[in-house]
């Protein structure tokens, strides 16, 4: 992944979505399911629910810009999609529905070439990580194609050279962001500013931070490059917070998303899992998606 260009998908719901680590509930009522993964020119590609092991794609939107390996974040009747290639990264905008031959209504130019993860808040504005900064920065709307970032962090706030991975917040507006370099999780407590510093930086033993995600209790799902399972944080969180267990996984999960109360993995088999509540260190899948995928750095979103 280190010498890969990569920007990986995350997404924000369309509409407030409930989850829970102890209660069960069924799959939220999203519209869609978003893969984005990299190969040549790029692909993105579309699942429309009900989901289920026989799902397959219902749109793939190939080539939309090159070199495009990544990654919609849903807000309203926009997918927003971070783009990282050579020398010009960027950040384009769909109107959804897409289709095959959908293309950007914005297109936001990035000063980096290491652009990584994506994602909005309950607020929606537009988050993304660059590695290369490392640099976590914020764009606020209305969008267009001359927007400037509203905010950004680096060193000086705890951010680590090829440290930036993905991104997540909590219900309250706190913000987790995963590092691989720096093998933790950076939590920061709302509200975010441009001198705002972890409150706690979490360790992860095993391996290189990846992904992160958070339940509406708060608790904390975090996972590693380059190993296997999920570690589940209960806060408080602190520099010596541990997972109050980890739920097993067969191969590393690269991305975290949850929709509703079920929490939706990507790795390397390549496969998505949608895994339900309660969860526990012997959680397993309730079903794997298989079809449309490619062996390429992936990531997941739910939008419209």
């Amino acid at each position: 992944m280190k010498n890969l260009r990569l920007a990986v998908l995350l997404a924000a719901f369309l509409t407030a979505c409930s989850s829970s680590s102890t209660s069960p509930a069924p799959q939220a009522a999203v519209r869609h399911l978003y893969a984005a993964f990299l190969e040549t020119g790029g692909s993105l590609v579309r699942y429309t629910s009900p989901f289920s092991s026989s799902s397959s794609p219902s749109v793939t939107l190939t080539d939309y810009t090159p070199l495009a390996p990544a990654a919609p974040a849903a807000i309203g009747k926009n997918l927003y999609v971070l783009n990282d290639s050579v020398g010009a990264a960027t950040i384009t905008g769909f109107t959804t529905p897409i289709s095959a031959s959908s293309t950007p209504s914005i297109t936001i130019n990035l000063t980096t070439e290491n652009a990584y993860n994506l994602t909005a808040d309950a607020s929606g504005d537009l988050w993304y990580s660059d590695r290369g900064g490392p640099t976590v920065g914020e764009f606020t709307p209305p969008f267009s194609d001359t927007s400037t970032p509203a905010l950004t962090l680096g060193t000086a706030n705890g951010l680590v050279d090829d440290g930036p991975a993905q991104i997540a917040f909590d219900k309250s507006g706190n913000m987790a962001v995963a590092q691989e370099e720096g093998n933790d999780v950076l939590f920061f407590t709302a509200p975010i500013t441009d001198v705002s510093v972890p409150t706690a930086t979490i360790p992860l033993t095993s391996g290189e931070g990846q992904a992160v995600a958070f339940d509406s209790a708060g608790n904390l799902y975090a996972s590693e490059y380059e190993a296997t399972g999920i570690d589940v944080f209960t806060p408080p969180f602190s520099n010596t917070s541990t997972p109050s267990f980890v739920i097993p996984t067969a191969e590393a999960v690269q991305c975290l998303q949850f929709s509703g109360s079920h929490l939706w993995t990507w790795d390397f088999t390549p496969e998505i899992s949608d895994f339900a509540p309660p969860f526990s260190a012997s959680s397993t899948p309730v079903f794997n998606i298989t079809t449309g995928l490619q062996d390429f750095e992936t990531c997941i979103g739910f939008g419209s």
